[in-house]
């Protein structure tokens, strides 16, 4: 099996479980007229969430002067019926490029059709790991501390059971030795 026939493979494994790429979008090039587009009776917006293990998609029929923050805020709402949240911040444009929240769709469309891709914003996902290092560093100290301590505390209980056993066994010894001491003093006493 050669290598192209393996990336064929995978990505076609991908497609059936919904994971990785799913990103392949119709294009429909770059917008058209403001007056043109503004005369759409509606805009069909073909919006494209990338995750990291699976993209989804959805469609929505918007105004003309609904904003793109508008489309992704209708994404937002449809995913929220489901139970989850929409951390992709970003709205881009089927080129790739970042738009502004307020842009109206008439200003991106063409043909009354818009494809907008929903993408993580690098910078507040990086500030969300670094939290959960830093809350996950903090955990591990403490927990370390109190193994510390337990394992301290254990040492300590051990030493001093040890001492204990060792403190009685020489008492023990002394009192045999005691015992054996009398018992010789006694044999001898009788002999004489």
């Amino acid at each position: 099996m050669s290598i192209s026939d393996v990336s064929k493979l995978s990505k076609e494994v991908k497609s059936w479980f919904g994971l990785g790429g799913g990103t392949e979008i119709r294009k429909y090039g770059p917008p058209g007229t403001p007056q043109q587009e503004q005369a759409c009776p509606h805009v069909n917006a073909y919006l494209t969430c990338v995750g990291l293990l699976r993209t989804e998609k959805k469609i929505f029929y918007l105004q003309p002067s609904d904003t793109v923050e508008s489309a992704r805020n209708r994404f937002q709402e449809a995913r929220q019926k489901d139970g989850r949240d929409l951390r992709q911040q970003k709205i881009l444009d089927e080129a790739g490029y970042e738009l502004d929240p307020g842009t109206p769709l008439h200003k991106t469309s063409n043909k009354c059709h818009v494809n907008l891709l929903l993408t993580y914003s690098k910078r507040k996902e990086l500030q969300k790991v670094v939290e959960t290092t830093r809350q996950a560093s903090e955990s591990t100290v403490q927990l370390a501390g109190h193994v510390v301590e337990g394992t301290v505390g254990a040492v300590i209980s051990s030493v001093k059971e040890r001492a204990g056993i060792a403190t009685k066994r020489e008492g023990t010894q002394e009192a045999d030795a005691s015992k054996s001491t009398k018992s010789g003093d006694n044999q001898q006493k009788e002999k004489e």
